[in-house]
This record gives C-alpha cells, structure tokens and sequence, in this order.
C-alpha cells in the first residue's frame, strides 16, 4: 500500500508539474512530521518536493504560501489523522476558502482533494485545520502525513 501511495503521488504530482506553462507560479510541499495542528491553524510543511517557483514563495516549516502572481491555481492538498475525525481545509489570508473542507473520518489514513479557484497577487494560501479542537497528523505507514501542491494555470490579465 505504501509503494502504490507514493507512486500515485509522484505521477499526481509529476502529471500538474508538466502541464503548467514554464512561467506559471508552482511548487510542492509536504511532511512526515507528526504534528498537533491546533484549530485554525495551518499544518506546517517542512520539506519540498518541488521548489517554489515563478509567483510563489514559501519557507518552510511556515505553513503560509505567498501568491506573488494573481490567476487561477489549481491545488491539490491532503492530510492523515492518527486520532479523533478531522477537517482540513484552504485558506486565504486566514478564510477558509468555499467548497475546500476535507473531513478526516479514517484514522490514519490519507484524505485528499484538489480545487481550483482564483487567488489574487499578495494573498496567503495555507492548509489549516478547520475542526473545532486539535488533532494530530499521522500516517500508518509513516509517510507523508500532509501535503499541497500548488500549480498556476491562468495568469490574471492585468499581471501581464
């Protein structure tokens, strides 16, 4: 099972890094950690598998991507909980963005989703829990226990 999950990942992610035009905003993030994510908070990624590139910034371990070019994004997210039912969901400069909430109901065990939506220059993207209390990230087979990738497909027509 561990092989087939990270195999689809790869491709997943491989598949949205190929099909985004070279100058669009992009990057990959994840982690294995097994964190507490206290409600409204965003998980924190600590390592990448894409660097951020061309209209997006993030240093990780912050848990806040930068939109630097404004357009349509595609992003893809998920999260394994190890304890009691979850919700992860996107966020905005702190809102949760409509129609991302993710519920967490399978115990270790990855949930996932991807949208896409509008998000302009200068706003903050985070994964955040959006529970009403804590909830511990953790995979069964301690791989990625959290995860986003980001992928621009449209610039704004007033960034050209």
């Amino acid at each position: 099972m561990k092989k087939v999950f990270f195999a689809l990942f790869t491709a997943l992610l491989s598949m949205q890094m190929a099909v985004s035009a070279c100058e669009a905003a992009r990057g990959s993030f994840y982690t294995k950690a097994y964190d507490t994510v206290n409600p409204q908070r965003p998980i924190l990624f600590d390592q990448q598998y894409f660097a951020p590139r061309d209209g997006l910034r993030y240093t990780l371990g912050t848990g806040h991507l930068v939109i630097i070019k404004g357009g349509l994004y595609t992003v893809s997210y998920g999260f394994a909980q190890n304890g009691a039912s979850g919700t992860a969901a996107l966020a905005l400069d702190g809102q949760v963005v409509e129609g991302s909430q993710i519920f967490g109901n399978l115990v270790n065990q990855l949930t996932s989703a991807t949208i896409t939506f509008e998000i302009k220059e200068g706003q903050i993207l985070s994964l955040i829990n959006a529970s009403d209390g804590a909830f511990e990230l953790g995979a069964s087979d301690n791989t990625i226990n959290a995860y986003i990738t980001v992928s621009q497909i449209e610039v704004d027509d007033d960034e050209d």
